[in-house]
């Protein structure tokens, strides 16, 4: 009988942030159930911290110098999982809450059913100049659990793919739960109301979902996969009210620190229940072990490894290239015990030692004793600087996802 899959990414979930990993803030009791039947990941790191980047890393398993889309203006050229599962029989099915994981970018490859927001159907939409005389609307959002819930039961009969990337804890999407009423007024309104938009996505996604598998008999039968596509720096000033917020205020992932680049990774299916893995890994290890669970083989030549048994622990590689976003083109590389970041705009680098500096303050780059690591893993950042495969979008269709990005606070 073949495994359904459905992978759950949740745009900027912290793993501190779930009762399943210690967290005492809220509960989480629904993807601890999960957790619980499966295995938790402690560190898992993300291509990268922007979404489009790193999550075209988790669909193909390769780092972005292979799959081509290393800004918000790319196309992934590589196979995807999806096209994979779809050639095996499945019937594959997309949702996406935001419209940078779009058709233009080829996120909707290998889908037969694919959703992302369009002006009819996203949460919120803004109105701005894109050029003389010319308008646009920037789509937030998209309320699509529904339609997830939906096609499970048009095909709970055969073998199903199927991937959802949730936006709704993301900044910004507090304003308009509250005007929804998902969100109550003052409760969790920390770190605008993020503990309380994580409340809900466990309640009211999470929830339901492992319930119709249960009713269905489908919860033995289908792995589940809930990640984010990467983490969340927290804001300076927690307590802010949201009419007086600027953008320095909100939490952001624009600096791959290890609090941009540390992923929620839990895995129902792999391992045994009630397992817990703290060893380093990485989100484009993904896919591997999914496909090594389903299908106990190898996939295309992917930089991923299976996880399923494999003891090896491999450096993990992370890019924020596109200069605009934040304080330049950055790439960082780490192991269990060093992590090199590197800004190619200024030509800063850093290495630190994160056993005795988790927080990053200690630059240790001219420390005499740390010269071989730090030249070590300078060169294998070279080695990603290599030309983009795909092409660019046009100057125009750039200009347009800029101003996009400008809207979402991303730059």
């Amino acid at each position: 009988m073949k495994k359904n899959v459905i992978l759950l990414s949740v745009d900027a979930l912290r793993p501190d942030r779930l009762s399943c990993n210690g967290y005492r803030g809220i509960t989480t009791p629904n993807i601890d159930e999960i957790a619980a039947s499966g295995t938790v990941y402690d560190d898992c790191i993300a291509a990268s911290c922007l979404t489009p980047v790193s999550m075209a890393s988790v669909l193909t398993a390769k780092y972005p110098s292979k799959h081509g889309l290393r800004n918000p203006f790319g196309q992934i050229d590589s196979t995807t999982v999806t096209e994979l599962f779809k050639n095996k029989g499945y019937a594959t099915a997309g949702f996406t809450g935001i419209n940078f994981l779009s058709e233009r970018c080829k996120f909707n490859k290998g889908f037969d059913v694919w959703d992302e927001p369009t002006e009819e159907t996203g949460w919120f939409q803004k109105q701005y100049q894109a050029g003389p005389g010319e308008e646009m609307t920037t789509q937030w959002g998209n309320w699509w659990p529904p339609k997830m819930m939906e096609f499970l039961a048009q095909n709970k009969d055969k073998p199903f793919f199927v991937w959802g990337h949730y936006f709704e804890v993301h900044f910004h999407a507090e304003k308009w739960m509250l005007k929804q009423g998902m969100l109550e007024e003052g409760v969790l309104a920390d770190n605008a109301y993020y503990d309380a938009k994580v409340k809900y996505l466990d309640e009211h996604v999470i929830g339901p979902l492992n319930k119709y598998l249960k009713d269905n008999k489908l919860w033995d039968s289908t792995m589940i996969v809930l990640m984010s596509d990467h983490g969340e720096t927290m804001m300076r000033k927690p307590s802010t009210p949201l009419d007086k917020m600027d953008m320095e205020d909100y939490p952001k992932h624009r600096t791959l620190s290890q609090g941009d680049l540390r992923s929620t990774l839990i895995m129902k299916g792999v391992r045994q229940p009630h397992s817990r893995v703290s060893s380093l890994m990485r989100s484009i290890d993904i896919v591997p072990t999914i496909l090594d669970v389903c299908f106990d083989e190898c996939i295309w030549d992917a930089d991923g490894q299976s996880l399923y048994g494999s003891s090896d622990v491999l450096p993990a590689y992370s890019e924020e290239l596109f200069e605009k976003r934040g304080d330049g083109a950055l790439q960082s590389i780490q192991d269990s015990r060093f992590k090199l970041k590197r800004n190619n705009t200024t030509g800063d680098k850093a290495l630190y030692d994160l056993h005795k500096d988790p927080n990053e303050t200690d630059n240790i780059i001219k420390d005499p004793q740390f010269l071989e690591v730090a030249a070590l893993f300078g060169e294998q950042l070279d080695k990603h600087l290599i030309e983009d495969r795909n092409s660019k979008f046009k100057p125009e269709d750039e200009e347009v996802v800029t101003r996009k990005l400008r809207e979402l606070g991303y730059i």
